[in-house]
């Protein structure tokens, strides 16, 4: 490096040389020119002066697409990204009340089908037992009557063929006939027609079969076809039980009738 004087005096020689070279040209000519102003600035060697704003201005880089894209996304609010469902896990306190709920309904459905199941038995027994106590009421009839038939035939055929002479019977049977219609009356005359019945608007016709004794009571009586109502049945029952007839003839009489209810009488 060349000290500061000496590059000074090199720049002065410089310019004195050309202001010389200037006027020997000046001379020359024959119309003078006037020249614009020349600035000369004396920059040290090694020195230099940068224009920072041109430099600033030109060099100043454009903001990448990329960069403001960040800022743009930083101003509008984010759409948040639809998120799927998360698949919900069964919950075990819900699938154990279910089950007991289940549980009770099968319960419950079995309790109700057994107390029906009882019923029915109960309904089954109770018509298997009307059955038998017909088929006894059955019985006892047609054992009645063969009593009264046998005892009939050993009190009052016999004595009566004796004392009548006649060997047909003719006479022991139209005396049964006249004691029939006789007993016949004494049984319409105590017949009554159940209120309770009559209220609900129930008839029908009742066959009975009974058994007169010596005092011209009913000894015994069974029914052998209801009326399907038990307050008709009932009344003739009560009918059997109020009569009170002369004494039969041969000390016994058999017989059997029907009773009718009707709701127009």
């Amino acid at each position: 490096m060349l000290p500061i004087r000496t590059r000074l005096s090199l720049t002065g020689a410089s310019l004195a040389a050309h202001l010389a070279a200037l006027s020997a040209f000046a001379l020359v000519q024959t119309s003078p020119t006037v020249l614009a102003p020349l600035n000369i600035d004396v920059i040290p060697q090694g020195d230099y002066v940068v224009d920072t704003i041109a430099i600033a201005s030109d060099s100043a880089p454009e903001p990448a697409p990329e960069q403001a894209e960040p800022e743009a996304a930083q101003a509008a609010p984010a759409t948040p990204a639809p998120v799927a469902p998360a698949e919900m896990e069964p919950d075990p306190a819900a699938q154990q009340a279910e089950l007991a709920a289940r549980e009770k309904q099968s319960r419950e459905k079995k309790r109700r089908e057994a107390i029906e199941a009882r019923r029915e038995a109960a309904r089954e027994e109770a018509r298997e037992e009307a059955r038998q106590e017909r088929l006894r009421e059955k019985r006892r009839a047609a054992q009645a009557r063969h009593n009264a038939m046998r005892r009939a035939s050993a009190q009052g055929g016999g004595s009566q063929a004796h004392r009548a002479g006649v060997a047909d019977g003719a006479a022991a049977r139209a005396a049964r006939a006249s004691y029939g219609a006789i007993i016949s009356a004494e049984l319409n005359r105590h017949k009554s027609y159940p209120p309770s019945a009559r209220a609900r608007g129930e008839s029908g016709a009742v066959g009975v079969a009974f058994t007169v004794g010596g005092s011209g009571r009913i000894v015994g009586h069974s029914i052998v076809s209801s009326s399907g109502s038990s307050a008709i049945d009932g009344a003739v029952h009560a009918m059997m039980r109020a009569a009170h007839a002369p004494p039969p003839p041969g000390g016994a009489f058999h017989g059997s009738i029907v009773v009718r209810f009707n709701l127009s009488r």
